[in-house]
């Protein structure tokens, strides 16, 4: 699996390559909607998130490229997101020295 997020000039992208369990590739490419960098990326149990310097971390749909969730609690940059060994729980963490 190959997954970077960058900025295209419109607006950040997260895009890469996955691989299903039955050895088939597809192709992710999401408009991350991010209104700054993209500065961390993690997979979950059927999950994506991204970790922004606008102080948000979006949940995504790797089969639509659709976003599920924002979440909006931090107050400064975000520089790490981390799923638990389950793939349930998100942490994410920035700036503002909190880890959500």
């Amino acid at each position: 699996m190959l997954v970077r997020a960058g900025d295209d000039g419109t607006g950040e992208r997260v895009e890469g390559q996955l691989e299903s369990d039955d050895g088939r590739r597809r192709t992710l490419n999401i408009e991350a909607r991010h209104t700054d960098r993209v500065y961390a990326l993690a997979f979950g149990r059927d999950a994506l998130a991204s970790a922004s310097w606008d102080a948000t971390a979006r949940l995504w749909d790797p089969a639509t490229g659709r976003c599920r969730h924002v979440l909006t609690r931090h107050t400064g940059r975000l520089w790490a997101a981390a799923f638990d060994p389950t793939g349930q729980l998100l942490a994410t963490a920035g700036d503002d020295l909190v880890i959500r």
